[in-house]
């Protein structure tokens, strides 16, 4: 007897979504707890607290959008709210990356140039959608973005010794192992 789709990607999909909104209040937690500390690898502990806090918002819609509703338009827009979301999880990581901690890390004009294109794409996904094109710009920009910002944290893994190299190198793993799956 064959299991549908459904039972096997569900379960995985609602514990990423709990895992990750764990991970999101973890690191912000560690984040206000050394903000006096004008470390500046903290900006790095709210980047990451945005982007899995985020991340499993846009996870959130994509999973109620593909499993729990059946009236075609309202998918399309929860799956489109969903990839926004995603999007706009990379932008705000860009954007931290624009603080003064690292500037010396980052081309900044790319980055700004990933947000600009970026914040097109979200509004062209909620507002212009057209079928025949799709989200294929959303897949393109988005593994720009989320490339941009893997390059970003292999300059900063290079750069850093002891603890905190070893810390931003499994975070650096677990993230690829994650983009994987």
């Amino acid at each position: 007897m064959l299991v549908s789709l459904r039972e096997v990607y569900l379960p995985a999909m609602i514990f990423s979504i709990i895992l990750d909104y764990q991970l999101a209040v973890y690191f912000f937690y560690l984040y206000r707890k050394h903000r006096k500390d004008k470390i500046g690898l903290n900006k790095f502990l709210l980047t990451f607290s945005n982007l899995f806090g985020i991340g499993a918002t846009s996870y959130l819609f994509l999973v109620i959008g593909s499993f729990y509703i059946k009236d075609g338009y309202l998918t399309e827009l929860f799956i489109r709210i969903g990839v926004s979301l995603l999007q706009s999880g990379i932008i705000v990581a860009l954007l931290i990356l624009l603080s003064k901690p690292f500037l010396t890390l980052i081309n900044s004009r790319v980055v700004k140039i990933i947000c600009a294109i970026s914040s097109v794409n979200i509004l062209y996904i909620l507002f212009l959608y057209v079928k025949p094109i799709g989200l294929f710009p959303s897949v393109l920009i988005g593994f720009i973005g989320g490339g941009y910002f893997l390059y970003f944290q292999i300059k900063l893994v290079k750069l850093t010794s002891g603890t905190v190299h070893s810390r931003l190198l499994m975070t650096l793993i677990g993230e690829v192992i994650f983009m994987i799956g």
